[in-house]
């Protein structure tokens, strides 16, 4: 270093005392890059040290966090104990020590009860006037009917007194029901037997009805007497019966050849649980059944019935079958 330091003065003709100030600072220099190639070794040492002790701390602090449930802010560290690391780990390991060896802290107690609410309970809602309307009603004592006494016996029903009669042909139009109401009360003068009314139904057959006190059950005992009646107004009765609910069923494909008082007859015999309330009666007239082996008739039963709940789908009349359906 120095004859390096010789040379470069000789070669710029630096002054004797100059060259005297360089060569010192020149070995300063060189010493202190001495030292410090020494020490070099040394500082890594430390610092590697260091970095262990960092390490190690940081360790510390993480099992610390992880005991400490809740843990207060650590004090502030004095003097001695910040002058180095060594000092801060020496602190730290008797806490930790003491946190793996205490006891579990008990769980925390349950929450009080919440304080009763000093608000009253919600009201109910206001009833609707219909409901209030409808419970006073239920409480309201339901009226005894009073028993009046009639002046007329009205127990008897308009169709109990009914007597309908079913004529072939139907009662001309050009004979009034007045003729033959008229007529019917005049051949029943002896009898008891009053009519009050006579009228056609929409299906041609003759309505009489009786006064109150009379029933139609008891003017058919003088059906005789009604017929022979009628038959002088140009009026042929084939059916007569008290007025009833009925039902009337179309039966088809009967033959033409057997007129409706035989059919009757052969219903009957087949079946006796069959009543008919009414004399079968052919659907068309004779003129349009002239030319035809078989045409369509027309039959009564009682109650008011259905294909549904009469059970049956046709009849056997005279060895064939006729369908049944309703009228």
């Amino acid at each position: 270093m120095e004859s390096l330091v010789s040379a470069m003065i000789s070669l710029t003709g630096v002054q004797n005392g100059q060259a005297t100030t360089i060569k010192t600072f020149a070995k300063i220099i060189a010493e202190v890059h001495q030292f410090k190639i020494q020490c070099s070794p040394h500082i890594i040492a430390i610092m590697n040290e260091m970095e262990t002790l960092r390490a190690t701390i940081s360790s510390l602090t993480v099992r610390i966090a992880a005991l400490e449930t809740a843990p207060p802010p650590p004090p502030p560290l004095s003097q001695e104990t910040t002058a180095g690391p060594t000092d801060q780990i020496e602190a730290l390991t008797p806490r930790v020590d003491a946190l793996e060896t205490a006891p579990t802290p008990p769980p925390p107690p349950p929450p009080p009860p919440p304080f009763p609410s000093a608000l009253p309970p919600p009201s109910s809602p206001t009833p609707l006037y219909t409901e209030v309307a409808s419970k006073a009603s239920n409480k309201r004592p339901t009226p005894t009917a009073k028993t009046v006494e009639k002046l007329v016996n009205t127990d008897t029903t308009k169709h109990q007194r009914q007597l309908v009669v079913t004529c072939d042909p139907t009662p001309p139009t050009t004979i009034s029901n007045d003729a033959i109401l008229a007529s019917v009360n005049k051949a029943l003068e002896t009898t008891g037997v009053r009519f009050i009314l006579a009228r056609r139904s929409r299906k041609g057959n003759l309505v009489l009805q009786t006064a109150p006190a009379n029933q139609a059950s008891k003017a058919i005992n003088h059906g005789d007497t009604i017929a022979s009646c009628l038959k002088d107004l140009e009026c042929t009765p084939t059916h007569m019966c008290p007025n009833a609910t009925w039902t009337s069923f179309l039966v088809h494909n009967v033959p033409t050849s057997y007129p409706p008082h035989q059919v009757a007859t052969v219903i009957q015999l087949n079946d006796p649980t069959l009543p008919l309330c009414r004399h079968p009666r052919w659907l068309t007239t004779a003129q349009k059944r002239k030319e035809k082996t078989h045409s369509t008739m027309v039959i009564t039963l009682p109650r008011s019935l259905t294909l549904a709940n009469l059970g049956l789908s046709s009849l056997i009349i005279l060895n064939q079958a006729c369908r049944l359906t309703i009228y």
